[in-house]
């Protein structure tokens, strides 16, 4: 029996079937593209939400230490920088340091970094004593006087608290201050008790929305640069942008619940990475101070 030609109502429709998989890739394609651009366009935010935030963080850490020079009569014995996330950062303060100190004729204090730990709640916890071990060496190194504390972000306070109660130990709490990037309240709710509100600086305020803690100030302090825009309110839960690539950009990591006293090199380290948000971070820091020290001309 010979085979019967299949009919033309009888064939697939290959042209359809080709078109249709060919609209579905075109579909994927714009939707990847689509998703590029969020992705670029959520960068640039955080990118220009972070250098605002150096800006009026730096701005506000010069009254810090105008404030610190007036009342101690001296700079701060030493800097200490919370690890690890403020690594990148101490390269924008740098620039306000140099130039704070050659316009008041005084030396740069000393800089340390003191590994904190997100988890610590209690002041009898093994992770205390590392802070309180880490901040008695500094002390050996350094005179007595006032610490000046630096961290990127404040909530509760948390990372400050451990700090606080480390330079109580050493009788330093009273001349001791406390400054942050951004902060959630006037004065973090884990630093009430221990901080005086007048040691206590931020560079952006911004709302406490989506912590769960109904304790922490709602109320902005006069003063302060305030923002509740979108970018700012993620910048405060995400991070300065080189948090989504943390060790790979400071080039360590740390065991918060190790008795350490110090953070290690971490394997994922990336000299390139880290060079450049080092050098992005310079370049906001002095960028920040020019424009600073133009405003406080007409008052000088």
């Amino acid at each position: 029996m010979k085979n019967r030609s299949l009919s033309v109502s009888e064939q697939p429709d290959q042209f359809f079937i080709s078109s249709e998989k060919s609209e579905i890739n075109k579909k994927i394609a714009e939707e990847q593209k689509e998703q590029a651009v969020i992705k670029e366009n959520k960068r640039i935010a955080y990118e220009t939400a972070a250098k605002e935030t150096i800006f009026h963080g730096l701005r506000q850490l010069d009254k810090t230490l105008e404030n610190i020079l007036a009342k101690e009569g001296r700079m701060p014995a030493a800097i200490v920088y919370a690890d690890t996330s403020t690594r990148p950062l101490r390269y924008a303060v740098k620039s306000l340091l140099e130039k704070f100190c050659l316009a008041n004729g005084v030396q740069p204090p000393p800089e340390f970094f003191v590994k904190t730990s997100s988890y610590l709640r209690k002041k009898d916890s093994a992770q205390q004593s590392v802070v309180n071990e880490r901040l008695a060496e500094i002390k050996k190194i350094v005179d007595s006087g006032p610490f000046l504390f630096i961290d990127e972000f404040t909530a509760g306070g948390v990372t400050f608290a451990q700090l606080a109660r480390a330079a109580d130990r050493l009788k330093e709490l009273s001349s001791s201050y406390f400054f942050s990037f951004a902060s959630s309240a006037a004065l973090p709710i884990h630093l009430r008790g221990l901080v005086d509100t007048d040691h206590f600086s931020a560079g952006v305020c911004l709302p406490a929305k989506g912590i769960n803690n109904k304790n922490i100030d709602r109320v902005l302090e006069d003063g302060y640069f305030q923002d509740t825009t979108k970018d700012f309110d993620e910048l405060f839960f995400d991070g300065f942008p080189f948090r989504a690539k943390k060790e790979e950009t400071t080039g360590v990591k740390k065991d918060e619940e190790s008795s350490d006293l110090y953070v290690k090199i971490s394997a994922k380290a990336d000299p390139v990475a880290k060079r450049t948000e080092r050098e992005k971070y310079a370049a906001w820091g002095r960028e920040a101070v020019q424009k600073i020290f133009v405003e406080k001309k007409p008052n000088q």
